[in-house]
């Protein structure tokens, strides 16, 4: 299964119409938060609220894919980097934004992982905006960290 992860793309459906064309093989997309956008604009899309978000969306959704409990949210109401919320909870992936910048961790056991994509938009580490590219099977997670020119 191979995933699609943004987030703080604060209303820019330029931005997000070309990553989203780019990578066209994607399975599913996940969006975690300030999309900015009326639901009808990212139907396609599975969003939760970010902080800027004044639509009505889910403030996390849980989901299973291929066997990985996997966690969304914005990322904003919960210390994300917190040790004891990277170790203590039932999922196997959470997938985060709100502070701009791409990062990866894993937890301690190396079983967790934790995604925050960046922003699209306005990215807080680089020049460029990012995504994250999660392909998931049955043994394995495997992920791409990816930039894009900001017009």
């Amino acid at each position: 299964m191979k995933i699609l992860l943004v987030s703080d793309t604060h209303g820019d459906t330029q931005l997000l119409k070309q990553v989203i064309s780019t990578e066209k093989d994607v399975d599913i997309i996940l969006h975690a938060g300030d999309s900015e956008l009326p639901p009808y604009m990212i139907q396609d899309v599975l969003t939760v609220k970010g902080n800027c978000d004044f639509y009505e969306y889910h403030a996390f959704r849980n989901l299973n894919i291929e066997g990985y409990n996997i966690h969304i949210e914005h990322g904003n109401k919960i210390k994300i980097q917190d040790s004891l919320f990277l170790e203590n909870n039932d999922y196997d992936i959470v997938v985060f934004g709100h502070t701009h910048t791409v990062k990866v961790l894993k937890s301690f056991n190396g079983k967790k992982f934790f995604f925050n994509p960046g922003s699209l938009t306005r990215p807080r580490d680089n020049e460029k905006g990012s995504y994250i590219i999660l392909e998931l099977s049955k043994n394995n997670i495997s992920y791409e960290i990816k930039r894009i020119e900001i017009n």
